[in-house]
């Protein structure tokens, strides 16, 4: 098998009890041929010093941008996929861990399956404090550990929650525009639909990145759930009228 380039994005803003994990478990895969791209929205709190550290450390394989304001989320993706030059695209939260062979298997599978524009699998979850795991993602989440796949009718249903961390897709296929930055939350389901649009959308049924729950986690912070409701609807809205 070929070994194309994937680029990993990794977004982070203030995660510095994190940060070198998340990407010690990148630089940490089976899977060789890569490069690490992190979108740093201005951090403040010393994660700029471990990312420096690593990037000395790793200058063949890790490329760090370093923003000067905090744009917030879609933006500061929009920074690292601007600086995208593989095959793939992988994501990765600032705080989340893969798995060795999760960019390995998940390479298998496209490169096998040429009618797919890209793939994910279930995650993980579990306490960063404690180290207790909770079950899966799409379990925990769902209610179901079974993985929609297949074309976009079948994975666009409402509340189904899968994470851009588990997820890959090719290249060619990410739109120009990149995430949309007039949704503060909920852009990543208008950036996979733009994307998964495009052909197939496979699975894997194993859980290959481990999600950290935590106290500064977006989602356990109730005017954050009550915005990315709101933008959810929005993000309806859009794909209604563009597609």
């Amino acid at each position: 098998m070929s070994s194309p380039k994937v680029s990993v994005v990794i977004c982070t803003y203030n995660q510095v009890s994190y940060i070198r994990d998340t990407v010690e478990s990148v630089l940490a895969q089976t899977y060789q041929n890569i490069e690490i791209i992190v979108a740093d929205d201005a951090s403040t709190d010393g994660a700029r010093d471990v990312l420096r550290e690593l990037e000395e450390s790793n200058p063949d394989r890790l490329i760090v941008i370093y923003g000067d304001t905090n744009l917030g989320i879609p933006s500061n993706i929009n920074r690292g996929l601007s600086r995208v030059s593989g095959q793939y695209v992988a994501w990765l939260d600032g705080d989340d861990l893969m798995l060795p062979q999760k960019i390995q298997l998940q390479v298998e599978l496209l490169e096998n399956s040429p009618e797919a524009c890209g793939c994910y699998h279930d995650a993980t979850v579990f306490d960063s404090a404690s180290g207790r795991e909770y079950g899966s993602f799409a379990q925990l989440y769902n209610g179901t550990k079974r993985l929609r796949q297949g074309s976009i009718h079948d994975t666009l249903v409402p509340r189904y929650f899968a994470l851009p961390s588990t997820t890959m897709c090719r290249a060619e296929f990410v739109p120009k525009h990149g995430f949309d930055v007039r949704l503060s939350e909920f852009s990543e389901f208008l950036f996979f639909t733009d994307v998964f649009v495009n052909g197939k959308v496979l699975t894997l049924d194993q859980e290959l990145t481990r999600y950290r729950r935590h106290d500064a986690n977006l989602t356990a912070n109730d005017d954050f759930r009550r915005r990315s409701l709101e933008n959810e609807l929005v993000a309806y809205a859009i794909i209604t009228a563009r597609y």
